[in-house]
């Protein structure tokens, strides 16, 4: 994990995001991406493309540099690169094009709940995030004083698709020394016997070429 990208809308709960970012990024030597998307109404979108320099939009991201330049001064930024972008576009398209432009491994993202219009905003926005992207997504939603994962539940089919799954979520699990709570649920529609589920996961772990240690099993 070298790089990792933290949308931004400024707000509290983007900032616990960010924190968290840091703590990631110290223990991994990772640089930090942070981007914030402005939605540009339709009629200034010809302009933008042509590079004009319209007085209303000079102002946003004027305002939006004076951010980034205070989020910069944190001490829990202190000695580690961070790079900062505007694109002018909608969140979750903005997000998956400045992913694969960067090459960026993980994005630590905050989310405000489902309380109020705004927050279901967001909060849709992030979800879409976590559905569509082709790179881990971790959602922060509340502040910590110290970030360090002991427990990681992986839910999972155990099926082949899923190693590429559990690569990552080991290597992430391995930056925390974290214990990985490997469950199979059962639901009546794909109904399994006990013996079969322990089966079933025990094979998946033993063929797997991902090899565990700190683990458990459990459905």
């Amino acid at each position: 994990m070298k790089r990792i990208l933290i949308p931004t809308d400024f707000s509290e709960h983007s900032i616990y995001a960010l924190k968290v970012a840091a703590t990631i990024a110290r223990k991994t030597e990772s640089e930090i991406y942070l981007l914030h998307l402005l939605d540009i109404p339709g009629q200034y979108g010809d302009a933008i493309k042509q590079d004009a320099e319209i007085p209303e939009i000079m102002f946003f991201i004027k305002k939006v540099q004076e951010r980034f330049d205070e989020m910069q001064k944190a001490d829990y930024l202190k000695d580690i690169s961070v790079t900062v972008a505007i694109h002018f576009q909608k969140a979750y398209e903005g997000i998956s094009q400045f992913c694969k432009k960067e090459d960026i491994d993980l994005i630590v993202m905050g989310s405000h709940g489902t309380n109020g219009f705004r927050e279901a905003y967001v909060g849709s926005n992030t979800e879409k995030v976590v559905r569509l992207s082709e790179i881990p997504v971790l959602v922060i939603k509340k502040d910590y004083d110290v970030f360090d994962i002991k427990n990681i539940v992986f839910a999972s089919d155990f099926s082949k698709e899923a190693l590429n799954s559990l690569k990552r979520i080991k290597s992430f699990a391995d930056i925390f020394d974290a214990h990985l709570h490997l469950l199979m649920i059962n639901t009546p529609g794909n109904f399994k016997t006990t013996i079969e589920i322990d089966n079933s996961m025990t094979n998946f772990i033993q063929s797997s070429p991902i090899k565990l240690n700190n683990y458990s099993l459990h459905s």
